[in-house]
């Protein structure tokens, strides 16, 4: 009997301990980079609709009263830059920034400074810009 009884609550057992609801990160599906550029797109494009498009082409390839957009974050050769251009062109300028002075010359109408928006929401914007872009050209 006792046999019976071990051979019966060993398999119960293992099959117990082996449902549990534990899991680890390897089971734990990942988002991949390609969802999560497609989301911050998204926003990208609301910001880009709210805060850019009066001044550079939606298109993203065709200069507006602001330059083409598309790979803007390779002209720069450090994003925080770009990013802080964004948040405050003038400083920049004022700064001698050496891609700043040239975006000046080259553009006569003075760039809007858009302190409002953080990183996040520029790094969205920037998402969007690339995407767009990679379509039209």
């Amino acid at each position: 009997m006792n046999q019976t009884i071990r051979w019966v609550l060993l398999p119960a057992f293992l099959c117990l301990i082996s449902c549990t609801s534990e899991t680890t990160v390897a089971d734990t599906p990942q988002p991949t980079a390609k969802v999560t550029s497609s989301i911050e797109s998204k926003e990208g494009k609301k910001l880009f609709l709210q805060h850019c498009a009066s001044c550079h082409n939606m298109n993203m390839v065709d200069d507006m009263t602001g330059p083409a957009l598309y790979k803007v974050t390779e002209r720069w050769s450090n994003k925080e830059d770009l990013i802080h251009f964004i948040q405050n062109p003038q400083e920049l300028i004022n700064n001698n920034h050496e891609r700043a002075v040239k975006i000046a010359a080259l553009w006569p109408s003075e760039m809007t400074a858009f302190p409002q928006l953080d990183s996040v929401a520029i790094e969205a914007i920037l998402a969007f810009v690339d995407e767009k872009g990679a379509k039209n050209k």
